[in-house]
């Protein structure tokens, strides 16, 4: 079985067992030989693990936590180095902490696990807006390079020192794309349209430098005013225009031109982790060997990859969508104008980091109806 196949199926696997009783504080899994497995002993660490959503496949950005969790939830009963030693309890749905709360009680040790992104980590250090500020990151592919370079790894130590420590980049939520009502063929046919955006001051400069009215409304009211034409448009994703939202109703036309990404990690407290047995020997590994390795087992990203394409195939597939061909230059183009756009709110920021994302900036594959978002 492929390593691929593998990582669906612990997906899936975890969706099934997070429905069951999440809210309440996780209960030790069964052995394979159907007795209950071993209580911790009295020493036990905590792992005190929150999510603002619930943890169901209704819970959008929670959706790739899941698997992570529910593996971690199995290490503590089956890994040696934690077995009997590791309490995960699981705290979802905003039972203790929104997410925006959560990151700052996580960040003085409040709670130990949880998931984050780059606007949440914006309260640390504004040069984290860059990653999903609308034309700055080409894709995924783009953004893992950009990890990797000098001033990000040296941005993730900061974070780390601020009580953060990323764990690992778990998947994209989604591509952002320009959805309207009317059939464009380009950039300049957003000129004019009402367009609803929902993240912040970057997308509203972008849009409007686009030539749209940039309109901020919740999500609540998003498809009543695209039914009473108060709306031509709107930014999102793709799992989102087509399970959510069901835009191919109200806007069948989608630019194929993505706009941010939207990247989700897994997070604990530094001063926790670091409280934790260590060995020094991944062969003979202590508690933070264990703990740290179980997120390196799995690539949620690829099923977050996997269920976009499915919905951009199925979006393209309804009657009367349609997405005009990629065209590169124009793009290019788009992407300029909205960097432009927001240059006196990035005028804050550390050149370095904008510097460093250009350096590992690379062609971005067409878009079609055959391999809708693969890069």
């Amino acid at each position: 079985m492929n390593r691929r196949v593998v990582s669906i199926l612990i997906a899936l696997a975890a969706t099934f067992t997070l429905v069951v009783g999440c809210a309440a504080p996780q209960e030790p899994a069964a052995s394979e030989e159907g007795a209950a497995p071993e209580a911790p002993t009295g020493d036990a660490v905590e792992c005190v693990v929150v999510s603002g959503m619930a943890m169901y496949p209704e819970g959008g950005d929670s959706t790739l936590f899941n698997p992570y969790v529910h593996y971690l939830s199995d290490a503590s009963q089956r890994d040696p180095a934690l077995k009997n030693r590791l309490q995960v309890i699981i705290r979802d749905a905003g039972s203790l902490y929104n997410q925006n709360d959560a990151l700052t009680a996580l960040s003085q040790g409040a709670v130990q696990l949880t998931y984050g992104g780059p606007h949440y980590f914006e309260q640390w250090d504004p040069a984290w807006k860059l990653l999903e500020a609308p034309g700055v990151i080409d894709d995924w592919a783009h953004f893992m390079r950009v990890m990797e370079t000098d001033a990000f790894v040296g941005l993730v130590e900061e974070l780390a020192d601020d009580g953060v420590t990323l764990l690992n980049w778990i998947g994209n939520i989604g591509d952002v794309y320009c959805y309207t009502d009317e059939k464009i063929e380009g950039i300049d046919g957003i000129a004019g349209l009402s367009i609803r955006y929902f993240a912040g001051e970057a997308q509203a400069l972008a849009l409007t430098a686009l030539g749209a009215s940039a309109i901020f409304l919740p999500y609540t009211e998003v498809v009543t005013a695209l039914q009473t034409h108060q709306l031509n448009g709107i930014w999102t994703d793709m799992p989102s225009a087509y399970n959510f939202y069901q835009l191919y109703r109200y806007c069948p036309n989608v630019l194929p031109y993505p706009i941010s990404i939207q990247p989700l990690a897994m997070i604990c407290n530094t001063e926790w982790l670091d409280s934790l047995d260590s060995s020094g020997d991944i062969m003979a590994p202590g508690m933070r060997e264990s703990f740290t390795r179980t997120f390196s087992r799995i690539e949620t990203w690829r099923d977050g990859d996997r269920m976009a394409n499915y919905g951009a195939e199925m979006y393209l597939a309804q009657p009367g969508a349609y997405s005009p061909p990629f065209d590169e230059t124009e793009f290019r183009q788009m992407q300029q104008i909205m960097k432009d756009a927001q240059a006196e709110m990035f005028s804050e920021i550390d050149p370095k980091y904008m510097a460093a994302i250009d350096s590992v900036r690379g062609s971005t594959a067409p878009w079609s109806p055959v391999s809708p978002l693969i890069r």
